[in-house]
């Protein structure tokens, strides 16, 4: 068989580094987000079937989660790979980071931090003082309005101007009394982010610049200058310290940055260079508005500075929010990146060329042409155009209220336009590269209010040149002519097989000692279109950890006070993982699964429960809901007509169901088929049974209801609830991908997306010109060249995917709920990789948490077929595109009673534990194993229960698949026939 040609599963994201390139390449790979200036998101490698992580980079420690407020440091954009491989990627700590791609230099682990460059942030307000005015007793303010008075300077051995070739004059101070006061200005309060910049020659050193309080060390700040030790000063003491080399003339700058005003991010550079500092101790720099400024003194300590100092700038940076703009390479190797108001431009070995300042955040990622002209979008409202050297070439400013606020990423057309659109507005500017002139401009406002829809990521532009765009308060996707800006065709994408209801009933993660719960412990707000549970019934509540899927409610019930059932429902489907709980009373109890009632009319209800008495799956209507109590219901029971009379459903076995119901059919009767497993188990017509609703109106789910206050016969897991008909395929892919079913062909629908939705990704084009989207509501669609839609597909419980397609058209989707789906061109599921699950799962206390957090951002594809993906957890993830000496592939990841080492794989592995408790439990002397006349114990069965646990919760050793108490033959059976299965959807081949 086949089945070494299997895929991927668990693929943990991240950005990676990929292998090492020529160093003399400066075309980049992936120059800026989505790949190309087009942004169509299409790699030219094809990336990774079996997933596993390379290595993680942090930005910064782990977060205290949940307790702990922490420096946002996540890195909230695309990275982008050079021409030598590589990876960069700008932060929200204000870094711009440079990964070695490989093992470069000889021996530098993978993932290694090359370098980081400080954004400085721009200059809210500048005081300069040149000092250069060679005579008299005031240094006079460039900037500012503060001049200085020099004291002391007259005394015969003091101090006093000299000439000088570079800065025409400076001041020479004496180490005994001399200083310079700036009359007024008492430095820049708090821990405002600031930077200090002036030119000295010492001889003897000490202080070159104080604020703050003369009495107390807590309420200043200064720099210091000893030897060849420059240091940073607050608190009384020495914060940081940096190594600096004597020269004629030395340029020291120290930068206290934006959103980093601890002494560890301090920055210091000396003639324009990075120096290492070292953070002696970690106090906030902090300083009080009580004195005047000094330059050359010290009133704290007394302390003088000797030696020359010239052209002094103090500069207060504007506090900005964390917001960091994508990196983008230009074709000479040059990155491009926006911090706050500004864009910058970084050397690849990490230096400075300049900065262009603006009035607004930058949000996108800059665009280049091969000219190396700059174009970016500032929320000031106006679109720039910068030289390559920094100088300003034009700009545009987008009509609407507070200039436009562009927030998107620029594209290229093939043409050279620039295409951009504002925030508060629906059109779309076609701008002539060498003058900003409009070529065109497509207005998509339509019937609705002029900024009802806006622009909020880039469009994507095809290789035909056709411009793809979603905006904003707007369900369609438009394809736009690059000629003239007329609309080819717009698509409506809010139609969606509608997944009602979603209810994973795995609280079990949150708690390890699996208590009792109360009616509080399992409540969530409504997202989306899912309704979630809003209160938990207090019947001894009961979590169990031997699930399919993780976790499952084995007493208890959950409702939803307020489900509103959508109109005109002509079906609807239930599927559960469900099983039977030891120890029940054997007579007339049933097991709810999932059942609802309207609350105006409590006599239209449907349900779907168990009975035990015969085992059988029925669908009841009318009566009270969940009561057997009531005489008068009428019900359908679908029974397995291959095991007709037989117990079928009475063993510990995990049984995945699907029960669906077509109604209203023109003979008058509804239509029912039950599949058990992914198999056909049952189905009929019955005339008995109601229509289902045809009206919004507020009905009461319940998901595992009561019995006459006696608790429930199942246990139940993953429990959803559709609005349609599943098929067979489509059961599968549910029930062994946790994903949801694949939609070919479904008709445009007609809704409205939720208030203040935003698409903040792009889509993506594939290689045949199918495009990708998703309209924000966890649904990805694929829209064919002409318009139609191809097919839907629910991916994750969270919205906001960002995408990526390799040229073999698969599709990687990175999800905000911390997975990298693997989809393929038919919309199909290959696997999935959850980094929540890489991530701390103990809380500070050493108590369990829920979960890890991840939220994934721009899947990229390395020269290799690599991956790396943002976080923005503080981390950047790399998977390979090798087998991690995994030697199968697999199509999705199997439920983890199968999959013991949860690696996606169906193989002898998974056979360990069954190998391991059948030796156990064969060996008489093994005091683990015996039976206890128990009534699941055979006297002659030679593998026996496993003692010391208890029944009730933990009932099973992890090799007794088929729960039945005992390690054998079956549970073999159970791995091959998954095997088989697996190799079947794989191949096709039976």
């Amino acid at each position: 068989m086949n089945y070494k040609t299997g895929l991927i599963s668990f693929l943990f994201i991240c950005i990676l580094l990929s292998c090492p390139l020529p160093a003399e390449s400066q075309t980049p790979y992936w120059a800026t987000q989505g790949g190309s200036m087009q942004r169509t998101g299409l790699a030219e490698t094809s990336g990774p079937i079996i997933g596993c992580i390379k290595w993680r980079f942090d930005t910064a420690p782990e977060p205290e989660w949940p307790d702990t407020i922490y420096a946002p440091a996540g890195i909230t954009s695309s990275v982008t790979i050079g021409g030598d491989g590589t990876v960069y990627f700008s932060c929200e700590d204000g870094y711009l980071y440079a990964l070695y791609p490989d093992t470069q230099p000889e021996g530098t682990p993978d993932g290694q931090l090359k370098w980081k460059h400080r954004f400085h942030g721009v200059a809210k307000n500048t005081w300069h003082w040149p000092m250069n005015e060679g005579q008299g007793d005031t240094v006079y303010a460039a900037a500012g309005d503060y001049n200085g008075s020099l004291h002391y300077f007259g005394d015969p051995n003091g101090g006093q101007w000299v000439e000088d070739a570079t800065f025409g004059h400076a001041l020479s101070f004496d180490g005994i009394n001399d200083c310079v006061r700036i009359d007024g200005f008492k430095g820049i309060g708090g821990s405002t982010p600031r930077h200090i910049s002036f030119n000295v020659k010492q001889s003897g050193g000490g202080p070159v610049l104080f604020w703050g309080s003369e009495q107390d060390p807590s309420g200043r700040w200064a720099i210091y200058l000893l030897g060849n030790d420059i240091q940073v000063r607050c608190y009384g003491q020495v914060t940081a310290t940096g190594q600096i080399a004597p020269e004629e003339w030395t340029r020291i700058e120290v930068v206290l940055p934006p959103m980093g005003f601890r002494a560890s991010d301090t920055l210091i550079y000396v003639n324009g260079n990075l120096i290492p500092i070292n953070a002696i101790n970690d106090l906030w720099i902090d300083s009080d508005l009580e004195s005047d400024v000094y330059i050359g003194y010290d009133p704290l300590t007394g302390a003088y500075f000797q030696g020359l100092i010239a052209d002094m700038e103090i500069e207060e940076l504007e506090p900005v929010s964390g917001i960091a703009g994508g990196a983008t390479i230009g074709p000479d190797g040059t990155i491009y990146a926006g911090w706050g108001s500004a864009l910058y431009a970084i050397n690849p070995d990490g230096s400075q060329q300049w900065q262009y300042d603006t009035d607004g955040f930058l949000a996108g990622c800059a665009a280049v042409s091969d000219a190396g002209r700059v174009f970016f979008g500032s929320a000031d409202g106006n679109i720039y155009a910068v030289n390559s050297d920094g100088s300003h070439a034009w700009d545009f400013n987008v009509p609407g209220p507070v200039g436009g606020s562009v927030i998107l990423s620029p594209s290229l057309g093939m043409d050279g336009s620039v295409y951009a659109g504002g925030l508060y507005n629906a059109i779309l500017y076609a701008l002539d590269p060498n003058d900003g002139s409009i070529r065109w401009e497509c207005d998509l406002t339509g019937d609705d209010e002029p900024d009802s829809k806006s622009f909020t990521v880039a469009p994507v532009v095809a290789s035909d040149g056709t411009i793809y765009a979603v905006l904003t308060g707007d369900t369609r996707l438009y394809a736009i002519n690059p000629t003239d800006g007329s609309i080819n065709w717009a698509t409506d994408l809010s139609h969606k097989p509608e997944l009602l209801g979603y209810w994973k009933l795995n609280n079990w993660k949150i708690r390890d000692d699996y208590p009792e719960c109360d009616d509080t412990s399992f409540t969530s707000s409504d997202a989306g279109p899912y309704k979630w549970l809003t209160s938990l019934t207090t019947y001894n509540s009961r979590w169990r950890s031997d699930t399919p899927l993780g976790g499952g409610l084995m007493y208890g019930s959950g409702q939803v006070d307020s489900f509103v059932w959508p109109a005109n429902t002509t079906a609807w489907t239930v599927t559960a993982w469900f099983r039977i709980r030891e120890y029940y009373s054997y007579s007339s109890t049933i097991g709810n699964v999932l059942g609802w009632e309207l609350k105006d009319d409590p006599s239209k209800e449907w349900a779907v429960y168990f009975d035990v008495s015969p085992a059988s799956l029925e669908m009841r209507t009318l009566g009270f809901l969940g009561t057997f109590s009531c005489p008068s219901f009428s019900h359908t029971q679908l029974k397995n007509p291959y095991s007709s009379g037989t117990n079928h459903f009475v063993d510990p076995t995990w049984h995945h169901i699907a029960v669906m119901i077509a109604a209203d059919r023109e003979d008058g009767t509804s239509y029912g088929v039950v599949y058990v497993d992914g198999q056909l188990y049952s189905e009929g017509t019955a005339s008995s049974l109601p229509p289902i609703y045809n009206e919004d109106k507020d009905a009461k789910l319940i998901v595992h209801g009561f019995v006459n206050n006696e608790a429930s016969a199942i246990t139940l897991d993953d429990t959803r609830l559709y609005r349609a008909v599943l098929n067979q395929e489509q059961i599968r892919e549910i029930m062994h991908a946790e994903i949801g079913p694949t939609w070919p062909d479904p008709e445009p629908g007609t809704g409205q997306p939720d208030e203040d939705r935003y698409f903040w990704s792009e889509p993506a084009i594939g290689p045949d010109g199918t495009i990708y989207a998703e309209l924000g509501d966890s649904y990805l669609r694929a829209i064919r060249p002409d318009g139609t839609i191809k097919w839907i597909k629910w991916i994750s419980e969270e919205p906001g995917h960002t995408i990526t397609v390799t040229p073999n058209n698969r599709i990687y989707a990175a999800s905000a709920d911390g997975r990298l789906i693997l989809l393929d061109a038919d919309g199909k599921f290959f696997t999935r990789l959850d980094t929540k699950w890489l991530t701390r799962n103990i809380a500070p206390d050493g108590t369990p948490r829920a979960d890890g957090q991840s939220e994934l951002l721009f899947p990229t594809i390395a020269p290799d077929g690599s991956i790396y993906v943002s976080d923005i957890y503080n981390r950047l993830w790399a998977v390979p595109d090798d087998t991690c000496e995994q030697q199968e592939p697999k199509m999705f990841c199997w439920p983890p009673l199968i999959d013991s080492n949860r690696d996606c794989l169906v193989n002898l592995i998974d056979m360990a534990p069954i190998a391991k408790w059948w030796m156990a439990c064969t060996d008489p002397d093994d005091y683990r194993c015996f039976c206890e006349d128990r009534p699941y114990c055979p006297e002659d069965s030679p593998w026996t229960y496993i003692e010391g646990l208890d029944r009730d919760i933990f009932p099973y050793v992890s090799g007794d698949l088929n729960r039945d108490h005992f390690v054998n033959l079956e549970d073999l059976a159970i791995i091959i026939d998954n095997w088989l299965f697996g190799h079947w959807l794989y191949t096709g081949q039976k």
